[in-house]
Formats: structure tokens, sequence, C-alpha cells
């Protein structure tokens, strides 16, 4: 059980690596236009924001990808998983590591957490169907 989350981790990693980044590229627009157009934030605070989640959600989950593939590399084996399990779990992971950190900051830069987070997993997921939709070829 142990062995094929650390596989499922390690996949969602390395599908990070590629696609990933447009996943990251993709939230960072929603949630800009979501922070900006409708929770009403200022421009200059919705960059930020917007900015350092992406940033801090990227960061944190190549950590978690590097310190999985490190823990065992001779039990690796690779599990053939569907793309759509591994856009969507990795939107849930930034989802998740991007409602962290909001929870941490919340209380200094005087945030809402709730309406954030509405904002952010929502834009998570549409990047994820809609980089899930590119054409491939």
């Amino acid at each position: 059980m142990v062995y094929s989350l650390l596989s499922y981790v390690v996949d969602m990693w390395l599908c990070s690596v590629s696609w990933g980044s447009y996943l990251v590229s993709a939230a960072l627009f929603i949630s800009l236009f979501a922070f900006v157009c409708i929770l009403r934030m200022r421009i200059i605070k919705a960059v930020f924001l917007a900015l350092s989640t992406a940033i801090i959600a990227k960061v944190a989950f190549h950590l978690i990808g590097f310190s999985c593939a490190y823990v065992n590399p001779a039990t690796y084996v690779y599990l053939p998983y569907h793309p759509a399990s591994i856009i969507i779990g990795l939107a849930v992971s930034y989802s998740l590591i991007e409602l962290l950190f909001f929870a941490l900051i919340a209380k200094r830069f005087n945030l809402k957490p709730l309406p954030l987070a509405l904002a952010v997993s929502i834009s998570n997921g549409i990047s994820a169907a809609i980089i899930y939709y590119l054409p491939t070829k």
C-alpha cells in the first residue's frame, strides 16, 4: 500500500515536471481572474497572492515528489495510471498546498480563507480540465 502510494506520488511528480507547468500557469491566470473579478481584490494584492501560491505549490510539490522518489528508488515500479487521475491528483495536491499556505498567511494579511479556498480549488479544477483536454499532437 505504501509503495503504491509512493509510486503514485512519484508519477504525479514526473507529470508535474512536464504537464504540471502548464497546470500551474493556467491555474495562476484563472486564480488571478477569480481574485480580481469575483473576490474584488486590488490588482497588486491579487498578483502577489496568485504568484506566491503558484510558486509555493510548485516548490513544495517538487520537494514532496523528490523525497518520495528518494525514499526507496529500488522498489519503484512504474504502474500505468490513467492520465486523468494523474492530472486530477496533481490539481488536488496543488490545491491542498495552496490552502495550507492561505491558512498560514490569512491572519497576518487579514484575508478571508473560505472565499480564497473556493477560488483556488475551482481554478485548479478548471485548469486540470483544460490541461487534460489539450491536444497532444
